[in-house]
C-alpha cells in the first residue's frame, strides 16, 4: 500500500512465500520506501528491504538500504545517484555507490 500527496510518496509491502500446500511460510520480505519532491527536477528517495530467504533457518536475513536522488534535467531522462548498503544478519555490510540512468523514448 502507499500514499502520495504534497510531493511526498510513501509505501510498503509485506510478502510471504509458502510451501506448495500453503501451510509453512518459507520466505518473506518486508519493504518500504519514501520519496519527496524537492523541486520540479529533484526528488530525494530512500528504500529499505528486509528479505529472509529461509524462515526456518536462523541468521539469514538480509537488509538492503538505498539512499539517493532522482534528477530529471529533461523530459524522458532521469539520473539517479545512490548509495546502496547491503547488510546480512551475520557478516559484514557492503556499501556501493551507483549511478542509474533511465531513458524514455
Amino acid at each position: 500500500g502507499g500514499y502520495s500527496g504534497n510531493g511526498l510518496r510513501i509505501g510498503g509491502e509485506f510478502d510471504t512465500y509458502t510451501d506448495e500446500y500453503g501451510y509453512d511460510i518459507t520466505q518473506q520480505i518486508i519493504a518500504g520506501y519514501a520519496s519527496y519532491k524537492l523541486s520540479g527536477k529533484l526528488e530525494g528517495l530512500i528504500y529499505v528491504d528486509m528479505y529472509t530467504p529461509n524462515t526456518d533457518t536462523d541468521n539469514n536475513r538480509n537488509t538492503d538500504l538505498i539512499i539517493g536522488a532522482n534528477y530529471m534535467p529533461e523530459k524522458g531522462l532521469t539520473i539517479t545517484p545512490n548509495l546502496r548498503i547491503s547488510a546480512p544478519e551475520t557478516g559484514d555490510a557492503n556499501t556501493v555507490f551507483m549511478m542509474n540512468f533511465e531513458f524514455k523514448f
